[in-house]
């Protein structure tokens, strides 16, 4: 991605996670206890368009969540596994899509598609709200029940006038996860770097384990062939943990999440006068 992004050329695997686990501490540090961006800044007046819930809130939320579950990650990596890394996986595969979703926000210079962007963030969320207090009002507790009934019309009133914001500002075709690390790919990653084939095969593959899903092991490094006869073709496989593909993937989190730190940090101070 960035020349600058402050990773390097480790050439040990320890090596890589040491700087990586760095960078993202610096960054975590930076956003733990933000108070916010400057007055006059591009973040600044991009809040001015949902105070409620304002897109440079919903990139700092996303990125210190990405940061959670990179960090949940490296634990599971000191702790080592037995048998292969699912929830090491579901820890990359939050850490990639929580800093995907914050670079995919603050990294559009133009400030209509950033505001578009967070607030297609935002109505989904709300959505998620709204189902969750709707499937609580079919509770047989009643108590369970009559808490959620206002709040599920509190949110639904919201999501509404939110739509309303959002007629005024650019459609966004990215609708999904997946369309969003595909345009972050392809945004964020030098021509050289093969960005789509690194990016979206990581999300394919560590999705497959959030899912609960075997295949995803069995199309990265560590998968050899089993010569038995009591396995069917389909199963005649193991998967083993490959550390330079683990590291490697962590390395890629850390990467968006330093990306999407810096662009959140530069577009959150007010530029000089005339500057």
């Amino acid at each position: 991605m960035s020349e600058d992004d402050g990773l390097g050329e480790p050439g040990t695997n320890e090596e890589t996670l040491r700087l990586a686990i760095g960078v993202t501490h610096v960054v975590e540090k930076e956003f733990a206890h933000w108070a916010g961006p400057e007055v006059g800044s591009e973040l600044h007046l991009d809040d001015q368009i949902w105070p409620w819930q304002p897109p440079s809130e919903v990139a700092r939320w996303t990125l210190l969540a990405g940061i959670a579950h990179l960090k949940s990650a490296l634990t599971l990596l000191h702790a080592g596994f037995e048998g292969p890394p699912i929830a090491y996986n579901s820890m990359l595969r939050g850490a990639l899509l929580a800093s995907c979703q914050t670079l995919w926000v603050v990294g559009a210079d133009d400030p209509l598609t950033r505001q578009a962007r967070a607030l297609r963030l935002v109505a989904e969320e709300y959505r998620h709200r709204i189902g969750f207090h709707k499937s609580q009002m079919q509770s047989t507790d009643p108590g369970r029940a009559e808490h959620s009934k206002p709040w599920s019309a509190k949110w639904t009133h919201r999501l509404e006038e939110l739509e309303a914001v959002r007629a005024g500002v650019p459609p966004v075709d990215d609708t999904t996860a997946t369309k969003v690390i595909k345009r972050v790919a392809a945004e964020a990653f030098g021509e050289h770097e093969d960005g789509e084939a690194h990016l979206v095969g990581a999300w394919q593959a560590l999705s497959s384990s959030v899912h609960g899903f075997s295949w995803g092991f069995f199309v990265r490094p560590g998968m050899v062939a089993v010569d038995d006869p009591r396995c069917s073709p389909l199963t005649a496989f193991k998967s083993e943990l490959d550390l330079d593909d683990a590291v490697d993937t962590f390395t890629l989190c850390a990467r968006l999440i330093a990306q999407a730190g810096k662009h959140l940090l530069e577009r959150s101070e007010a530029k000089p006068r005339g500057g």
